[in-house]
């Protein structure tokens, strides 16, 4: 399934939050590379997050207010779950 990027503008975002980092500290899982996508219009701000691309790789998107809590629970299913096989 292809997605498409128009009319969104991407541009790479360093930090995630002290509180999605201290999360990820406790449960030892290193932050995945991320990417702020935000609308022409300026009004609405996506996160998609881009696994190893070496790999498979997952999107994650989400209103601004909810990232911190979706990102972290894809990063920790993904992380957590392949630890336990």
């Amino acid at each position: 399934m292809k997605k498409a990027h128009a009319p969104w503008v991407l541009r790479r975002h360093e930090m995630l939050g002290d509180s999605f980092l201290r999360l990820c500290a406790e449960h030892g899982i290193a932050p995945p590379p991320v990417l702020w996508v935000t609308s022409d219009d300026g009004l609405e701000t996506k996160c998609v997050v881009l696994w190893d691309m070496d790999d498979d790789f997952s999107i994650v998107e989400g209103p601004q207010a909810m990232l911190s809590h979706l990102v972290f629970e894809s990063v920790a299913a993904r992380y957590l779950g392949d630890s336990r096989n």
